[in-house]
């Protein structure tokens, strides 16, 4: 019987040969009876299995006769054969095996490989998330700059316009200013508060070196001369005389004398 027994995890089922079609002895699974103190022809297995308690194992019970473990294995008497019924299960059960332990290996690859593109997506999704922090944070800087360049511009244009105005107020206040001065000053020499320094100097200066040091004709000439005039004095002797008279030549001494004889 040739047949092709190579069979792997991807071959279909195939129907095995066994030697069911045989004539079988069933003598083999009679147990001999008459060990047990029991009739073959008033068999009850009832009976048999109540006799004693049944043990959990039917391999150690002590009630079944078994030959010496030391006895050599008897070659079998035909009920299967190993190379037909046998090696085909195996051989399924080991390419299985191989099949799933195959799979299994696959899956852990498979596994393990998309641990690998898991890892790689985080680190890709970290990157990402970087650079998007990077590109927000020059963003964010970008806006920080062009709010202070914005915010200088407004202060450079805010300077200017108080430079403006200062200037525009420097320009209308400075001749009002001046006239303002002007005024003061004149007001204050011609009510006596105020004088001027230089003038003040020169009239120290002219009353220690000069009226002090000269001749008292002189100062009365001087005094005469600057303090009165001809039309004061007629009027002054027309007041006190009750007529004009003639002024002398020699000035206001000869008038001084002139009063006193009156």
């Amino acid at each position: 019987m040739d047949q092709d027994l190579s069979y792997s995890y991807s071959s279909k089922p195939r129907p095995v040969q066994t030697n069911r079609s045989k004539a079988r002895d069933g003598g083999v699974y009679v147990f001999d009876l008459n060990c047990l103190g029991l009739p073959c022809g008033d068999l009850d297995v009832s009976v048999w299995l109540n006799s004693k308690p049944t043990p959990p194992n039917i391999m150690h019970d002590p009630r079944i006769p078994r030959g010496s473990v030391f006895a050599p294995i008897e070659e079998s008497d035909g009920l299967f054969n190993f190379d037909v019924e046998v090696m085909p299960l195996l051989n399924v059960l080991v390419n299985k095996t191989l099949a799933q332990a195959l799979l299994e290996v696959k899956e852990e690859q498979e596994i393990r490989l998309l641990h690998c593109q898991n890892e790689a997506l985080k680190s890709d999704k970290s990157d990402a998330q970087q650079e998007e922090r990077a590109l927000e944070d020059k963003a964010k800087e970008a806006q920080r700059r062009k709010e202070l360049i914005k915010k200088k511009k407004a202060e450079d244009l805010q300077q200017d316009r108080v430079m403006r105005e200062k200037l525009l107020a420097w320009q209308l206040a400075r001749p009002l200013a001046s006239q303002a001065i002007n005024q003061a000053t004149s007001t204050l020499y011609k009510k006596g508060v105020f004088y001027d320094p230089i003038l003040r100097d020169l009239t120290l200066w002219m009353q220690r070196d000069i009226y002090e040091a000269a001749d008292a004709n002189i100062r009365l000439r001087y005094l005469s001369s600057q303090l009165l005039d001809e039309s004061k004095i007629e009027a002054w002797i027309v007041g006190h005389l009750g007529g004009p008279v003639d002024i002398p030549v020699e000035g206001f001494l000869s008038l001084l004398q002139l009063t006193k004889t009156i």
